[in-house]
């Protein structure tokens, strides 16, 4: 469904408060960061402008829709009439989901002939709007909306999201209806929407983790959709708040896959837990940075801010040619980590990663 990321724009209010919790844990944790990023965050301050800054939220990498009732809206009485306007054109009334980590709530309606999905969304942020869409028998989507904002993101082959900001509920349809392609459409029901949703929204954040998160051109779009000025500053830490949020997902998921398969008691996996590290190919520089600090701080090793940024920047380079799973096994094999952490295992699902475990939590 396109209406998530259409939201990753509106979340700026929220996002000032995660820049002062992230510049307070920055104080706290600066050993961490080199002399030189810090004068980059600095500096991006300095120039702050809100225009495109929704980006720096990052929407969750998946999501699951919870049922709702309609004290949780935010505007119930718009909400109902949206509703009402969309029953009118022959769908019927489902179900009112909360919109978990996002936000918000959305009822599900659906057109039992044409076989059509409508959502009437409603966010503290955004209002109400409402959205049609159809699941086709190849697999491709079509969605029209009447939000009045986009996100300004590609969006993924097959998936065709188009925004009418502020048309008629009518009207949308109307002209969903006309431009709706001649094929044939998946043999879908009402009783599928919740599952319908979840797996389309996870399949576009697949894709956009595929991709290692957003472009410059997509930051850039953004930016300028938002009255703003580019700058380099301002693409470099929207790429890697979503590099980020991408690995701790994978991270994640690959460590909820390692406690179902590992053949670890659950007194082995306890002790060990917090001490596990995943390298995949999402695995930034940046982190490879951290590990390799770490394991200096572990060997009792001085630090030293300008030789930090030196090897980050190497790293940086090292992971443009090699992945960084590579990388960390040279890292290993040349002492690097100075016996910081030892190979477990290699694991091919949900993602190619290896295992290792660190000598102590850091």
């Amino acid at each position: 469904m396109a209406m998530f990321l259409q939201m990753v724009g509106a979340v700026f209010l929220g996002l000032i408060l995660v820049l002062i919790v992230a510049y307070l844990w920055l104080r706290w944790k600066i050993r961490r960061f080199t002399s030189e990023w810090s004068s980059r965050i600095e500096a991006f301050a300095q120039n702050f402008n809100p225009a495109g800054m929704g980006l720096m939220y990052v929407p969750p990498m998946t999501i699951g829709l919870s049922p709702a009732d309609e004290s949780q809206a935010t505007h119930p009485q718009e909400l109902e009439l949206a509703t009402l306007e969309v029953q009118n054109l022959g769908f019927r009334r489902g179900q009112l989901y909360e919109m978990g980590e996002i936000g918000g709530v959305c009822r599900a309606l659906f057109h039992p002939e044409r076989k059509v999905d409508a959502v009437v969304c409603d966010h503290p942020l955004l209002n109400v709007w409402v959205e049609f869409g159809a699941h086709f028998a190849d697999g491709t989507s079509l969605s029209f909306s009447n939000c009045n904002q986009s996100s300004g993101l590609d969006h993924p082959p097959g998936v065709d999201n188009r925004f009418f900001p502020g048309e008629q509920i009518a009207a949308l349809w109307e002209r969903f209806r006309h431009e709706l392609p001649d094929k044939p459409l998946a043999d879908v029901t009402a009783d599928g929407f919740q599952q319908r949703f979840e797996d389309s929204y996870r399949r576009e954040m697949e894709w956009r983790i595929s991709r290692g998160g957003v472009t410059e051109e997509e930051v850039r779009r953004c930016v300028e959709m938002g009255g703003g000025e580019f700058s380099d500053e301002h693409c470099d830490m929207v790429q890697r708040a979503w590099r980020m949020r991408i690995a701790q997902h994978i991270d994640d998921r690959l460590r909820e896959a390692f406690l179902a398969t590992s053949s670890m008691s659950l007194t082995e996996y306890e002790s060990t837990r917090d001490r596990l590290v995943f390298v995949h190919e999402h695995t930034s520089s940046e982190q490879l940075a951290l590990y390799l600090k770490d394991a200096d701080e572990d060997s009792g090793e001085e630090d030293d801010g300008d030789d930090s940024f030196d090897r980050q920047t190497r790293l940086q380079q090292r992971c443009q040619t090699s992945s960084p799973r590579s990388v960390f096994r040279e890292l290993m094999d040349a002492g690097e980590l100075r016996g910081s952490y030892k190979f477990l295992t290699e694991m091919t699902t949900p993602y190619a990663a290896d295992v290792y475990v660190a000598s102590r939590m850091f």
